[in-house]
């Protein structure tokens, strides 16, 4: 597969919801071995997508090669775009500074802070940006229940 830019939601990330909204409790539950660390709000970024010829697929569970420390992103509702319900979009909007020079061409949305492991929820793939030591970016995820 050529490399494309794209943005999806993750299989693990739909069984994430599936699991909670069936939790007696509203919270998550132990089904399928899927249990969600905390509410997906941890933004990451990482190279290697460009030169793996890899565009963001559903199956995806991390990064190629994840860089610089994740970042929790503040998160709000948002009211509707489409005339549906009145909050139906999740916000995330998380800034990660570099903290050395990088090409950047990938980002994963996360329920852990911690780096590595098959924790992606959203995963997104773009043309690279290159960074310098200090710059940072700022990611924007809106998650639309339609």
């Amino acid at each position: 597969m050529a490399f494309g830019t794209a943005t999806v939601t993750t299989n693990r990330f739909k069984q994430q919801c599936a699991d909670r909204l069936a939790s007696s409790s509203g919270g998550a539950s132990s089904s399928g071995g899927q249990i969600l660390a905390s509410n997906p709000k941890w933004a990451a970024m990482g190279s290697g997508a460009t030169s793996a010829s890899r565009t963001a697929a559903s199956g995806d569970t991390g990064l190629s090669l994840e860089l610089y420390t994740r970042s929790a992103g503040a998160v709000t509702l948002q009211g509707s775009s489409s005339g549906g319900p009145v909050s139906d979009t999740v916000k995330n909007v998380a800034t990660i500074t570099a903290t050395s020079s990088g090409a950047i061409d990938e980002f994963t949305l996360n329920d852990t802070s911690s780096s590595g492991g098959s924790f992606a929820d959203i995963s997104a793939t773009f043309a690279v940006i290159n960074l310098a030591t200090n710059d940072a970016i700022q990611f924007t995820t809106l998650i639309t229940f339609t």
